[in-house]
């Protein structure tokens, strides 16, 4: 998602990704359901 943002022309300083599947989970699990949901992107646009 920053390459493609940076690639709009967002600057690539203003934009960060931070993998919180791992410490932040919506299902506990390792089973193939959990890992589908917790596998997601969240978005935040701070102006």
């Amino acid at each position: 998602m920053v390459r493609f943002f940076a690639d709009k022309g967002i600057e690539a300083h203003r934009i960060a990704a931070i993998g919180r599947a791992d410490n932040f989970p919506l299902i506990i699990g390792n089973d193939a359901a959990a890992n589908a949901a917790n596998r997601r992107v969240t978005i935040l646009v701070e102006y």
